[in-house]
């Protein structure tokens, strides 16, 4: 064997465990100790008092593993606990109504 091909065999040899770590699965989420926070967002008419509006709740979780945080996927979502959400009103500094316990409902 000569000295110029051992070097690729070493360039594979360094390279190889890199890959096994970056190819190595990813816990599914959400895990116990997860935080799972949710992402509200509009539609884009504006909201007028008193007409419906539809809310797009997005969950996104972080691992207690220092993790990134990321977006839950439908799927990933437990379906025996059905993530809930508790709407406050205000007008200016002042508590019109608090609704407790909405349950997020899947919609695709």
């Amino acid at each position: 064997m000569t000295n110029r091909s051992i070097y690729p065999l070493l360039l594979l040899a360094l390279l190889a465990p890199l890959a096994w770590g970056c190819a190595a699965a990813q816990p599914p989420r959400p895990q116990p100790g997860d935080r799972v926070v949710p992402e509200i967002q509009l539609g884009d008419k504006p909201w007028r008092a008193g007409e419906p509006v539809t809310l797009v709740v997005c969950l996104q979780v972080k691992g207690s593993d220092a993790a990134d945080a990321r977006l839950l996927q439908v799927d990933e979502v437990p379906k025996e606990s059905v993530p809930a959400i508790t709407f406050r009103f205000w007008k200016d500094e002042e508590l019109l109504e608090t609704i407790p316990n909405v349950p997020l409902v899947r919609d695709c």
